[in-house]
């Protein structure tokens, strides 16, 4: 399986690995269908609407309401739904920047105006070519775009997320915890739950460094035990709120 590795503010690698070509196929099928079942609900409207209004004004309407949103379908829904269409989700994969944030807006943008050239000309077969010989799994658009496109996990663990169980009677050690966001927890615990980089020093120190600073705070316990306590800290605070 492929993979790409993103670092973060945080100097903290995380690897994720590459859409497969299959599910990305699949995505686009489902996609398919979901514009396919819209095209026939507009035609039953349409039928409906001839025998109560001139057949003109409701081909108009009818016109109007199937262009736009086949047209703008992967645009909308990805912008919507932060990288993600319906048929990407149930097939849980996600659009994301080759530095693993979030696309702008001029990146989807890009990438909805080359699938005519990925996906139209010789039905789809660039968009396969391209993605067989890119490294990272890109077609035209996502290589023009700067974006790629991920695995995210089928099954989420507790461990997978920013949650941590913790006991009732935990008081709060860093109230400076709400300076932090659901971000730099998520990467804490990646670091925590993976023994290499918690046996790399210079890596925890970093990130210790790093959330000490974000924090406003000046730790007095040592850099595991620093971090631990702002994760519990923090699912102390946010189920406070």
């Amino acid at each position: 399986m492929s993979e790409i590795s993103f670092t973060t503010s945080q100097n903290v690698t995380i690897d994720y690995e590459i859409a497969s070509l299959g599910d990305r196929i699949f995505a686009n099928i489902i996609d398919g269908l979901i514009k396919a079942g819209y095209i026939l609900l507009l035609i039953f409207i349409a039928v409906k609407l001839e025998n109560a209004v001139e057949f003109s004004s409701s081909f108009t309407v009818l016109a109007v309401l199937f262009v736009s949103p086949i047209v703008f379908y992967s645009l909308i829904f990805e912008m919507a739904m932060q990288g993600q269409t319906p048929g990407k989700r149930m097939r849980s994969i996600r659009v994301v920047k080759l530095d693993g944030m979030q696309p702008t807006l001029s990146a989807y943008l890009i990438r909805w105006l080359f699938r005519l050239v990925d996906f139209s000309i010789m039905s789809g077969l660039i968009a396969v070519l391209v993605y067989i010989s890119s490294k990272k799994g890109q077609r035209l658009g996502d290589i023009l775009a700067k974006t790629c496109v991920i695995k995210t996990k089928d099954r989420v663990q507790l461990k997978d997320t920013i949650y941590e169980r913790i006991n009732d009677q935990h008081d709060i050690t860093f109230l400076e915890v709400s300076r932090l966001t659901e971000k730099d927890i998520e990467i804490i615990k990646k670091v925590l739950g993976n023994k290499e980089y918690r046996e790399n020093f210079e890596m925890l120190f970093s990130l210790s460094q790093n959330i000490e600073t974000k924090m406003g705070v000046k730790r007095e316990m040592p850099q595991e035990e620093f971090l631990d306590t702002v994760v519990r800290d923090f699912n102390r605070y946010i189920g406070g709120l």
